[in-house]
């Protein structure tokens, strides 16, 4: 099973998402996940069809489940406010 995480600290949810779904897809060799976890900040909520159109136009996942928290952790980090953190699996 194939592996792959990334964070963005970018404020807006579009690009975030954009940078995170993308960094995952070239870790993934450009192949499509069947599974994408996909955590986001609370302030990420307000624009959640934004989020769900970029994880979905840049990476292809088969299959994804999002949840917002208080704290993500990602990358061996833990983070707070403003962070969108996206993990995949084939």
């Amino acid at each position: 099973m194939a592996w792959a995480s990334a964070v963005s600290e970018l404020p807006d949810t579009r690009h975030a998402a954009q940078e995170a779904a993308t960094t995952v897809a070239a870790r993934l060799g450009g192949v499509p996940p069947d599974l994408a976890f996909v955590f986001f900040s609370a302030h990420h909520r307000a624009d959640v069809l934004a989020l769900s159109e970029a994880v979905s136009e840049c990476l292809l996942p088969r299959h994804w489940i999002g949840c917002s928290g208080g704290g993500i952790i990602g990358d061996r980090n833990r983070f707070r406010l403003g962070q969108f953190n996206l993990g995949n699996s084939l």
